[in-house]
């Protein structure tokens, strides 16, 4: 018996970032995977569900354009 694959998941989700220079906190938003959405949550508290679906992760998307590793935008992972 073959197991179904669900789709993945895409949320768009706002948190607050603090910006590198002067210290001031910007909010950013992005539609994201799951995975990119657990990376978030873990550094930022603030993150939070925008209540909208999306159809694809833009971290993922700008990863593969880019062709780095890492989460984009994110400071310390690849950037």
């Amino acid at each position: 018996m073959k197991q179904r694959s669900t789709p993945p998941a895409y949320l768009r989700i706002r948190w607050e970032a603090e910006q590198e220079a002067g210290g001031t906190t910007v909010v950013k938003e992005a539609s994201l995977c799951k995975f990119h959405r657990q990376e978030i949550a873990l550094r930022f508290p603030s993150a939070r569900a925008c209540g909208h679906r999306a159809e694809s992760c833009d971290f993922c998307e700008e990863r593969s354009k880019k062709g780095r590793s890492g989460t984009p935008g994110i400071r310390g992972s690849g950037d």
